[in-house]
């Protein structure tokens, strides 16, 4: 995606571009149904499953349609994001983000969703955000309550369940650090 630049990190993690590279250790990380189900991927998540959502991804980038990021621990992949819906033009994107589960409990999916955020704002230019979770998946609502993304409402699918909302917008983390700055 043309203007978004790759390399954030974290004290933590790094967060780079998805790519062919990255494809064959995400691949048993995403074979996990407790990853791929609530990360809306289709499963069983095999090589085929993998080659059509990096293809997806990368036509979407090159449609600056989505920008799709990999989280590596240690220079090993553990978890991933992609802003999608973007429109030309545009100052909004939902994120989808995972944590393979060797890396769950340690706090990941908040630094994968605070570096992609950031990524959008400075170079997307996006001022909400949105995210869709299972009602189910804890660990999610956890994530992104913690880093200012507020409940708006649920959703039905065909088949998955209800979906919570969340919402995140830069001009509520700007009025809220102005109050803090008064007092």
């Amino acid at each position: 995606m043309v203007g978004v630049k790759a390399g954030l990190s974290s004290a933590t993690l790094h967060l780079e571009w998805l790519s062919a590279v990255h494809m064959a250790a995400l691949l048993p990380l995403l074979a996990d149904p407790l990853v791929s189900g609530p990360a809306n991927m289709a499963f069983p998540f095999d090589a085929r499953q993998a080659e059509l959502y990096l293809h997806s991804r990368l036509r979407l980038a090159a449609e600056s349609r989505a920008a799709s990021f990999v989280a590596l621990l240690e220079g090993q992949p553990c978890g991933g994001a992609t802003l999608h819906g973007i429109r030309p033009g545009g100052s909004w994107a939902e994120i989808g983000f995972w944590v393979g589960r060797p890396f769950w409990g340690r706090g990941l999916g908040a630094e994968i969703v605070a570096l992609t955020v950031e990524t959008g704002v400075l170079d997307l230019g996006l001022t909400r955000i949105e995210a869709r979770c299972h009602d189910d998946n804890v660990a999610a609502h956890r994530t992104l309550t913690q880093l200012g993304f507020a409940r708006t409402g649920k959703a039905m699918t065909r088949g998955t369940g209800t979906i919570e909302v969340f919402r995140w917008c830069r001009d509520h983390e700007l009025r809220e650090a102005g109050e803090q700055a008064e007092s």
